[in-house]
């Protein structure tokens, strides 16, 4: 009950303050402070309506050209898509049209920002890039929320340049869009792609 108020008293500060530093328990390296089967078939319940409120907060108008019916699984499922900006992680939200954990290394967006409460409440496997544990105790993570039949979204490139040409973006930390430090090399599904 104490962990629960606890949890309230910093929740409320957040709110005045439009932070997220309420959750930043999420970044222990142990899975059973993050991690719970009720945890993930209550966002399985909330997804629906997160994801309608969430579409009105891009700029973009998401349209799926063709989608292949995945087969039904008690385990879970990935969903790796390209990230360029922001409204890439709503984005693949409403394209995946499923509950689905986003695993997120920006700590600036998920605790200085209120966006972070978003993202909690939808479903974040939040990692510390530069902490060698954090990035360790994130596979324990994946690997409890697809074993209890919770989908995953991640971003296998990490971070695409700001001009989207492919190109290594050194102000903003961007590899090359073919370099060898990507995990998966050039995928890319296009269906929330900014073309002027």
């Amino acid at each position: 009950m104490k962990v629960l108020l606890n949890f309230a008293k910093k929740l409320g500060t957040d709110i005045k303050n439009r932070t997220s530093y309420s959750i930043d328990y999420l970044l222990s390296h142990r899975v059973e402070d993050c991690l719970s089967v009720g945890g993930i078939a209550l966002r399985k319940a909330i997804s629906p309506i997160l994801r309608t409120a969430y579409r009105h907060h891009i700029d973009y108008k998401v349209i799926v050209d063709q989608s292949a019916p995945l087969k039904k699984s008690r385990k879970g499922r990935i969903f790796a898509v390209n990230h360029r900006q922001k409204e890439d992680i709503i984005a693949s939200m409403l394209v995946a049209d499923s509950s689905a954990y986003v695993v997120f290394g920006g700590l600036d967006i998920a605790l200085d920002t209120f966006n972070g409460i978003g993202l909690w409440a939808y479903g974040m496997i939040l990692i510390d890039r530069n902490n060698p544990h954090s990035r360790k105790s994130a596979y324990d993570k994946i690997r409890y929320v697809i074993n209890h039949g919770g989908n995953l979204i991640i971003f296998p490139e990490g971070y695409w340049n700001i001009a989207d040409d492919g190109e290594k973006d050194d102000v903003h930390g961007a590899d090359g869009h073919n370099s060898d430090s990507w995990l998966v090399q050039d995928l890319n599904i296009g269906a929330f792609r900014n073309k002027t």
